[in-house]
């Protein structure tokens, strides 16, 4: 193994070593009830701006679960080009707080039901 200018390569799965498996941060292995449903909606406590979830991936840098999440109205971001990335543990730890979905309108739901005249 050649070392360039003093940096050290990364450490990595050796042949037939299975990769790390992804954590929330903590160390706690997440599972998918533990995700927010994709398309949620969430407002940050500290702003007020309203985003959406997009999905989830790994974060390479130290194999954590991360949350991609977007502005939610147009206004905010108009091009669509604002995604961010953020350790899932710290979105889900106080910083977002997940809006109530909108309630189905009545004359739908009877219509689902047969019960209109």
């Amino acid at each position: 193994m050649t070392v360039l200018h003093g940096h050290q390569p990364k450490p990595g799965p050796t042949p037939g070593q299975k990769p790390p498996v992804p954590t929330t941060g903590s160390g706690v292995r997440p599972t998918r009830a533990a995700e927010p449903p994709q398309g949620s909606l969430w407002r940050h406590a500290k702003t007020g701006h309203v985003y959406a979830i997009v999905g989830f991936c790994t974060i390479e840098a130290n194999v954590s679960r991360g949350v991609l999440y977007r502005y939610a109205g147009l206004n905010e971001d108009p091009a669509g080009l604002h995604t961010w990335l953020r350790p899932l543990a710290e979105f889900l730890d106080g910083r977002f707080h997940r809006l109530a979905p909108e309630p189905a309108p009545v004359a739908a739901v009877a219509d689902l039901g047969g019960l209109h005249d």
